[in-house]
């Protein structure tokens, strides 16, 4: 027996059992299959990774629209050198020239829909050269008030002075008040202005010496020596005195307004809300206006005033070359200041007044 022989039987004898067969077998039944699937999970896994930024990729056509909407709101200012008459026709504004002041005008449609308000330059009243008439209106719920009164009141003005009897104009305060009487009762007879009326503010010259009335808050400027003084009283709701007024005739004021609607307290038309609204003006003057001290009038609804106060209005007319160029430049400066209402404006200087 030789030592390969004898470690056989060694081997044998240690293990009976086990044969050189079996040896082989277990050899080549060792499980390599459970080292070989975890590939096929790893695999996969990449699909789900890829589809993510088709999500990504869509919120960019949500932000390209905001910009439309920041384009609109300047458009407005652009009317500021197209001044939108509400007049249309320019001979309804200028129905006479005047022989003794330099007047000039001007009116913008501003961010409101439609132009309500209404201005009359009426020089060498039914051809005296003595007498002249400047006027303002601006009417709210509708153009009706504001145009028939327009067209109407320095009639009714007239009238009551040709009525009497001699020149003296001492009693002119109650005169110009019976004028405004007057017109809003023919306002009236029209059945159209209920709801519907019209602030005035309007200027009545007589040889040397003129006179202001007003209702509403369509304001009087006049600049003395250079300063802005402020001739009539704004009619608010709010004002202590319109209130008192209000609620002794069995009104209210809610919010600021006359019974919770409207923002004047005087005007013509509005005839739902009288006794609570009066067609009564205030009347100012005379003023003397060969008095060196008077320089020129501005006469302008709350479109200005709302924006402009009264010494800037009249630091704009004394850098100005003419009433016609203050007019314009205080209408403009009203549009870019952001009114929010119509804005009209008549600019008198004094037969003695030049800019400087």
């Amino acid at each position: 027996m030789n030592e390969y022989e004898s470690l056989l039987n060694v081997t044998n004898e240690e293990s009976p059992n086990i044969t050189n067969t079996e040896i082989k077998s277990e050899v080549e039944q060792t499980p390599p299959e459970q080292v070989t699937p975890p590939p096929e999970q790893v695999i996969q896994s990449p699909e789900q990774v890829i589809q993510p930024p088709e999500q990504v990729i869509q919120p960019p056509e949500q932000v390209i629209q905001p910009p439309e909407q920041v384009t609109h709101p300047p458009t407005p200012v652009v009317q500021q050198t197209s001044y939108d008459d509400g007049n249309k026709d320019e001979s309804e504004k200028i129905k006479g020239v005047s022989k003794r002041f330099k007047v000039g005008s001007a009116e913008d449609r501003g961010r409101r829909i439609s132009m309500e308000d209404q201005t009359v330059i009426y020089g060498s009243l039914e051809g005296n050269e003595l007498e002249d008439y400047f006027a303002v209106f601006d009417g709210h719920g509708g153009i009706a008030a504001s145009k028939f009164c327009a067209s109407s009141l320095h009639n009714e003005i007239t009238s009551v002075l040709r009525q009497k009897a001699s020149d003296d104009l001492t009693d002119m305060k109650t005169l110009m008040k019976e004028a405004f009487v007057r017109c809003n009762e023919s306002l009236k007879e029209l059945n159209t202005c209920s709801e519907t009326g019209t602030t005035a503010v309007v200027a009545y010259s007589r040889g040397n010496r003129l006179w202001i009335a007003n209702v509403g808050d369509s304001r009087a400027v006049l600049s003395k020596n250079g300063s802005a003084v402020r001739i009539t009283t704004d009619h608010k709701p709010s004002l202590q005195s319109e209130k008192n007024r209000i609620l002794e005739q069995k009104g209210f004021v809610f919010f600021g307004r006359v019974n919770g609607v409207l923002a004047v307290s005087r005007a013509l038309g509005d005839f739902n809300f009288n006794p609570h609204v009066t067609c009564e003006p205030d009347v100012f003057g005379p003023f003397d206006v060969d008095d060196k001290e008077n320089q020129f009038l501005i006469l302008a609804c709350d479109g200005l005033w709302d924006v402009i106060d009264d010494d800037k209005a009249v630091q704009i007319i004394r850098d100005s070359k003419s009433p016609e160029e203050g007019a314009r430049v205080l209408v403009s400066a009203a549009i870019n200041g952001r009114s929010m209402d119509n804005v009209s404006v008549v600019v008198v200087f004094f037969p003695h007044y030049v800019p400087q």
